[in-house]
Order: structure tokens, then sequence, then C-alpha cells
């Protein structure tokens, strides 16, 4: 597989929007976002860690704090990981929820899935339900997942009934562009609406129908 990490619409620019929504989940009372992380090779969008860690050092393993993670692996997938710690729980779990061909998709899911909470927040219709009401864009091809996604989601999610995987799993993959691609369970399925949108569309969408209390600032944020 071609996996695009390094090259254009990687790393560098799912930070650059990313710190675009910090800002305006700040402004939207939405929550403290902490900076984009590198750590063993995976990047950490984390929420309600930093200031708690600096009071308290054991909060990185005992804190109930939440994170996105896009996690390349050896395997070729750029996965996108929900890490929570429930509460009573001793140990954090680190679920898949989609695995994408390109770095810049994996991170348009996770600026729609910060966007989206900002938009329910304020009482606005979410892209999920937008896009789960209309269906997926036509150029956007679905099919069954191939045997390689189905063995990989397998083995890195053991909590899956036998058969799910190779029952429910899909993959979807823009027409125009047979590299960008990605896989799902059913219940990501909106979702991967990302995966023919550009930064620039998929912020204009979540911004829509915003105060102006917050789209008068994001001019200055962009700079």
């Amino acid at each position: 597989m071609d996996m695009n990490v390094d090259g254009d619409g990687g790393p560098t620019e799912v930070i650059r929007y990313y710190e675009l929504w910090r800002k305006i989940a700040s402004v939207a009372g939405n929550g403290s976002y902490d900076d984009a992380d590198w750590e063993d090779g995976r990047l950490y969008f984390r929420s309600d860690y930093s200031e708690k860690l600096r009071k308290w050092p054991e909060w990185a393993e005992l804190g109930d704090w939440g994170a996105w993670i896009i996690a390349p692996t050896r395997e070729g997938y750029i996965c996108v990981l929900s890490s929570l710690k429930h509460e009573r729980e001793t140990q954090r779990d680190e679920d898949i929820r989609v695995m994408f061909s390109n770095f810049a998709d994996a991170g348009k899911y996770i600026i729609m899935r910060i966007g989206d909470s900002i938009r329910t927040d304020l009482r606005l219709k979410s892209l999920f339900v937008k896009w789960d009401d209309r269906g997926l864009d036509s150029r956007i091809l679905i099919a069954p997942a191939s045997r390689d996604a189905i063995d990989f989601l397998n083995k890195e999610s053991p909590t899956l009934d036998e058969g799910f995987a190779e029952k429910h799993l899909k993959s979807y993959t823009l027409e125009n562009d047979p590299s960008s691609y990605g896989f799902a369970l059913p219940s990501e399925q909106p979702r991967m609406e990302v995966l023919a949108l550009s930064f620039e569309e998929l912020t204009a969408a979540l911004l829509d129908g915003m105060p102006e209390s917050i789209t008068s600032k994001v001019p200055r944020w962009r700079n």
C-alpha cells in the first residue's frame, strides 16, 4: 500500500487545522484541547491533560483524560484511535475507530469529530446527522473490505465479536483518487464523507451556522 504520511496534506497540515479548532473549542466552551504531541511515532490530540499533569504527574497514567490518536502502523494502515479511561476502570481503552490510507484523511476525521462536538454543544445540526440523512458523496465507492484489513482489525480489536468484521467492515474509496481510501464499520460510515472534502471544505461545513462571535475571529486565528 502507498500510504501518505509525509507528503502534501501530512502531519503539518493536520496540526495547522487542529490548532484552529483548538481555538474555536476554547471560545465555544467545548473543553481544553492540548498541543498536538508526537509520542512513540503516534500523533496525540489530548483534551483535559496538560494543566492537570503539571499538578499531578500520575495524571498521565491514572487520569480520565481523552485523546484522539493518529497511529501509522507497520502494516501500512493509518489508524484513528480513541483513548479513554472510564470511571472506576484501572486501564485505558484504545479503540480503532477508522483506518485510512492517507494521514490527511485521518486528520480530517479528527477535525470533524472535534468540530461536530462543538456544533452539538451550540445546538446546531451535526455533520454526522446531515451526512447520514443525505448519504455519502456519490464519488465515494463502497465495497467489502479486503481480507488483510479484516485480519488486521480482528488482531487489533480482540473484543469484536467473531465474524463481525468479516460481515460489516467496508472499504471506502474516492473514485477520482484511488489512493485515498479507508475502512470503517457501519456506525462510522457517514464520517467517511471526509474522503471527498478538502480541509477548507470541511472547515466551511463545520463553521456553517456558528455564531458571529466565533466566525468573526477565524481569519485572525488562521494567522
